[in-house]
């Protein structure tokens, strides 16, 4: 079955199984979509795209950054170790030294790792009372900061103080 609808510049035909198949006036057949949606597609993808890519510059950025705090709280936790050695060899335990791209890798190229020294004295025993025994620590703080100032890691660790004349 074949009917036609005809309007002022093309010609719709319906062929047997419903299916709209368009004619211009000349009687060309003519299927498929038009320039118009061929364009509301593209503009429809494109922006799924962009979606999709700012979605990975976004994780890669959260990737890097973790990966960079991951990085300095090992070099913060190398420099706190190398302190407490310090300390148990009646060494001065404060450093400041910046990283390279060989002892802190790329991503920690420039940044600066530094070791705070405190002497404090705690009490351990029931409530901290007069009978309580009395143990000299140090206060090791290490921090890791940027080029900028910005602090990347903070660590700290308390040290007991060997007594004066303890074996080596």
């Amino acid at each position: 079955m074949i009917t036609t609808t005809t309007s002022l510049h093309q010609e719709r035909v319906c062929i047997g199984n419903g299916r709209m198949v368009r004619a211009n006036r000349a009687g060309a057949m003519r299927s498929g979509l038009t320039l118009v949606e061929v364009l509301v597609a593209a503009v429809i993808l494109s922006v799924a795209a962009l979606a999709a890519l700012e979605l990975l510059a976004a994780t890669d950025s959260a990737s890097l950054a973790a990966r960079r705090q991951a990085m300095a709280s090992i070099e913060a936790e190398r420099a706190l170790a190398e302190a407490a050695v310090a300390v148990h060899e009646f060494r001065s335990p404060t450093l400041r030294r910046t990283l390279d791209a060989e002892t802190g890798g790329e991503t920690l190229a420039s940044c600066t790792v530094e070791i705070r020294a405190t002497r404090e004295t705690r009490a351990l025993g029931a409530d901290g009372n007069a009978n309580a025994f009395r143990l000299p620590v140090m206060r090791l703080v290490a921090e890791v900061t940027d080029t900028n100032g910005d602090s990347i890691a903070l660590l700290e660790r308390l040290t007991p103080i060997p007594a004066e004349g303890a074996s080596r």
